[in-house]
């Protein structure tokens, strides 16, 4: 479970405008990054070593009131901006970021919105995923 565990911990929210906006450090750490605040510039850096994620960006970089995530993909040098649904924020000392596009650029294979718990679900695929699971009549 993103976040057990882990003390300052935001659970993904859903703005005015649709989002699902969800705890930008906790969720690249998840995916096997490094992450670092930078207080003066309110800039959250993130990279990572490729021992496990070879799907996602190299680097990530999100900026307070920034619509644009700035990556490294992972075969190449140069950084890009990727347009965000919505501005990366810092509410309450955590930046929150559009969920679904950061997992799709830390790569997280499938991301999906479960109604029934309000939950954003994530899988990665450099990850054994185990558990008893329940399925029911609404497909989840």
């Amino acid at each position: 479970i993103l976040g057990r565990g882990v003390t300052a911990y935001r659970h993904p929210i859903v703005s005015s405008a649709g989002n699902v906006m969800g705890h930008a450090a906790e969720i690249l750490r998840r995916l096997d990054y490094t992450v670092t605040w930078n207080g003066t510039t309110q800039t959250l850096s993130a990279t990572r070593d490729g021992s496990r994620n070879l799907a996602g960006a190299r680097e990530i970089r999100l900026v307070h009131n920034s619509r644009t995530m700035d990556i490294v993909l992972p075969n190449g040098n140069a950084w890009i901006g990727i347009q965000l649904d919505e501005a990366a924020r810092v509410d309450n000392g955590v930046m929150l970021a559009p969920a679904r596009q950061l997992l799709r650029q830390a790569g997280a294979g499938i991301v999906d919105w479960d109604a029934d718990t309000r939950t954003l679900q994530a899988h990665y695929y450099e990850e054994l995923d185990h558990g008893i699971y329940f399925l029911g009549v609404q497909q989840n």
